[in-house]
């Protein structure tokens, strides 16, 4: 299976059966990520174990991440800026989910 054709499966399967929301491209990525997580030997157990509190605070923080990313212009910037430009949106993301 091809990346594209499992990613495919997983938008898929997440818009036919998750409970996660799925209103903006934010909650459609993210339950296609949850999707695709669910169908990975080993990963599956050890990510539904976790608490669903905690689940639901990756998933606002994974929602956060892709509103930041898909909003700001990278332009031509090279692969080592985009990466410190996302870990920085994380960093404040995370900082404002503590201070909460």
């Amino acid at each position: 299976m091809t990346p594209e054709s499992s990613a495919n499966r997983s938008i898929e399967f997440a818009r036919k059966y998750s409970s996660l929301p799925f209103e903006t491209a934010a909650d459609r990525i993210v339950a296609a990520i949850v999707s695709d997580i669910g169908d990975r030997r080993g990963v599956n157990n050890a990510f539904h174990s976790i608490d669903d509190e905690v689940k639901e605070d990756i998933y606002e923080v994974w929602r956060s991440i892709i509103r930041v990313v898909l909003s700001q212009p990278l332009g031509e910037l090279t692969d080592k800026q985009k990466l410190k430009q996302i870990s920085r949106s994380i960093n404040q993301i995370v900082e404002n989910m503590e201070s909460d």
